[in-house]
């Protein structure tokens, strides 16, 4: 969620709700996240600092969750990865509108039951190729 706005504040309903949304995918998930978690499934993995760009670079990449901030949103469409965008403040929003006009995005609104509309999200984009 950038640099900002910290994961490790999020209450931790949110917390576990996404921990069992991104633990059911059938994919490796990279997390930035500043302090450790208790009961990672398997296929999470959690670091406080990631290259960015060099993983957007991996042709495995399948969706990129983001803030929708103006670099991320670039660099994402620099290596050609969707978007989900959870936009809170600044220019995030109107860059996820401007993403899913574009047709490379998809967005969730920000909130602390947001879990269920990541994972309808997810699995919609990750069942679709474009």
């Amino acid at each position: 969620m950038g640099s900002v706005l910290k994961s490790a504040a999020l209450p931790e309903s949110t917390k576990r709700e996404l921990l069992r949304v991104l633990g059911s995918l059938p994919y490796t998930v990279l997390w930035k996240f500043e302090e450790q978690l208790e009961g990672l499934p398997k296929n999470v993995h959690i670091r406080s600092w990631m290259p960015q760009a060099s993983i957007l670079a991996h042709p495995n990449v399948k969706v990129f969750i983001t803030h929708g901030g103006l670099l991320s949103t670039l660099e994402a469409l620099k290596y050609g990865v969707p978007l989900l965008a959870i936009p809170v403040f600044g220019d995030q929003p109107g860059n996820a509108i401007r993403a899913m006009r574009s047709g490379y995005a998809r967005k969730v609104t920000f909130s602390p039951d947001m879990a269920p509309e990541l994972e309808r999200e997810l699995k919609h984009m990750l069942a679709d190729d474009t």
